[in-house]
């Protein structure tokens, strides 16, 4: 049936438009959130609380009051696009397209901020394969409407379509008001959300649009915590290329740390704790990060996302003195003191066993002792 989709989100809508259509002021706006206030309001006033209870009764399908309650209003007020909106899900709802049709054609005359009207035609225009239409209903609808609940299974139907990839990357690309949510994932999200999501905004790039490294970063970290390091370096590049992201380690020189106020998902992260000091310094010519522990036991000076193939490594660093820094490798994303060393990182290097994982992290770790340590220049060398 073509409106299965569509009668599905008009009923899950439903709350959110008793919220919507809220009058500015008076009895009428109070009979939103009291109905039994709407029998006090005089017979030609009561457009908002025959609105309300139309939408109420669309919520738990008494299609029969919607209808009744949404004509009702509809007289009392024909010019308001929110009335027959109603009505026209209410019919759809009782299987009536020709009568659901009609509805939505006469609220669609009055502008496209009534979600109702534009969920009705971006299913629609869906259904009928023209989707430069269904995107332009969608942006609509998400303009106005940002975090509107179910805006991922709508975003999800159009880009699974054939060619809906590059239409709602062409959206994207003019930054509507919806761009922040859409890179800013639910926590629950599973990763073929993400991926699409990360794909879209990428394609956007190539139409043009550079977001910055702001706001990709909700995107860049949920793709990294689900061990898609590769999606996560083509979106980040994408729209962050003054700060690019290597496919195994990152900034060893923490030249991009010193350059921002932010940290990059991909570049070091400092972690200091109370007994733990740490600070960006100068030295020769480039920056370095100097540290110093007050603690009875070793600390994680710093730490990053990595991308490593499985395989034998060694890591080297300039450590001035030396003897004091020693790297782990952790799958997971969090960084783990080693309990064996092999190697020195200020020498010929420490080994580094890579498995086959996800969420790989190299930390840095500073030994208790008198004075700072400069640590610099890290590199990671494969070794088999």
């Amino acid at each position: 049936m073509i409106w299965t989709a569509a009668r599905r989100w008009l009923l899950s809508l439903a709350a959110i438009v008793v919220a919507a259509l809220a009058a500015a002021s008076g009895l009428d706006r109070m009979s939103e959130d009291s109905p039994m206030l709407g029998r006090l309001v005089p017979g030609p006033l009561r457009a908002q609380s025959d609105r309300s209870a139309a939408a109420m009764a669309l919520a738990r399908q008494d299609l029969a009051g919607a209808t009744a309650a949404a004509t009702r209003a509809l007289d009392a007020d024909p010019v308001d696009p929110h009335p027959a909106a109603l009505l026209g899900a209410a019919r759809l709802a009782a299987n009536d397209f020709a009568g659901a049709d009609a509805a939505f054609r006469v609220a669609a005359q009055f502008g496209w901020r009534e979600p109702l009207t534009q969920l009705y035609w971006f299913e629609a225009a869906l259904d009928a394969g023209d989707l430069p239409r269904a995107a332009e209903r969608l942006d609509a609808l998400l303009r106005t409407n940002p975090t509107l609940p179910g805006a991922d299974q709508l975003l999800k139907a159009l880009a699974l379509k054939p060619g809906g990839y590059p239409v709602l990357a062409g959206r994207l690309a003019q930054e509507p008001a919806w761009r922040d949510v859409y890179l800013s994932p639910p926590r629950d999200a599973d990763i073929a959300l993400l991926r699409r999501r990360a794909a879209i905004a990428t394609l956007a790039a190539r139409d043009g649009a550079r977001f910055g490294c702001m706001a990709p970063r909700p995107l860049t970290w949920a793709l990294l915590s689900h061990g898609d390091r590769r999606t996560a370096v083509q979106l980040w590049n994408a729209h962050c290329p003054e700060r690019p992201a290597a496919d195994d380690l990152t900034d060893g020189g923490f030249d991009q740390l010193a350059s921002s106020d932010e940290e990059s998902p991909f570049g070091w992260i400092r972690r200091p704790t109370g007994d733990l000091r740490i600070e960006l310094v100068r030295r020769g010519g480039g920056p370095a990060l100097e540290a110093r522990n007050a603690a009875s036991v070793s600390r994680l000076v710093a730490s990053q996302a990595v991308g490593l193939m499985p395989g034998r490594y060694v890591v080297r660093a300039a450590i001035d003195p030396g003897g004091r820094v020693a790297a782990s490798f952790d799958c997971g994303g969090s960084a783990h003191l080693p309990a064996r060393v092999s190697g020195e990182l200020a020498g010929a290097g420490q080994a580094i066993a890579v498995g086959d994982c996800p969420q790989q992290t190299l930390g840095l770790w500073l030994r208790p002792g008198a004075g700072t340590v400069t640590i610099d220049d890290v590199r990671i060398v494969r070794a088999d």
